[in-house]
């Protein structure tokens, strides 16, 4: 927000009071003068880093046992089907709840629980597109080139899914 604001969200300025949409003030300002653009781009801060770490959690633990389920198969791919099948029986909200009453609220806690929560649903849907990818030649390409499954799984098969 600092690089985004074009003026501090507590600055005041009386002569500019409730001035409306300019050059300066972009949404216009408050009875006190204060630049509402500022003011909106500073409180957006916490409203909107929570939502996109816990996508990035969930997307990120999603992707991760979902390419480990289709590239490992056999009974890693039964097991993360079966804790996903397990996290879908019980409710999202109700285990997001259960984790905060657990830890005690606050962002982070709210984050972890809600990241997890979704993490069930990224992991599926990207090991179903994993493992239809697995299959196509240039992963066998890759194999008979001697690069491991990491590497192959990481720098080729991700970007592809």
């Amino acid at each position: 927000a600092p690089l985004l604001a074009p003026y501090a969200p507590d600055a005041i300025d009386l002569s500019a009071s409730l001035a409306g949409t300019s050059g300066q003030h972009l949404l216009g300002t408050d009875a006190s003068g204060q630049d509402l653009l500022s003011r909106v781009l500073y409180g957006a801060r916490t409203s909107l880093l929570a939502p996109l770490l816990l996508l990035a959690l969930a997307a990120l633990l999603g992707v991760a046992l979902g390419v480990l389920a289709a590239w490992r198969g056999g009974w890693t791919d039964t097991l993360v089907s079966r804790a996903t099948d397990v996290m879908y029986a019980f409710p999202g909200l109700l285990f997001t709840v259960l984790i905060i009453a657990v830890f005690g609220a606050g962002m982070t806690t709210s984050v972890l629980a809600l990241g997890l929560a979704y993490t069930p649903t990224i992991a599926r849907y990207t090991r179903s597109l994993a493992l239809a990818e697995t299959r196509k030649p240039y992963v066998d390409a890759y194999r008979v080139l001697g690069m491991g499954g990491a590497r192959i799984c990481v720098a080729h098969l991700v970007p592809n899914l």
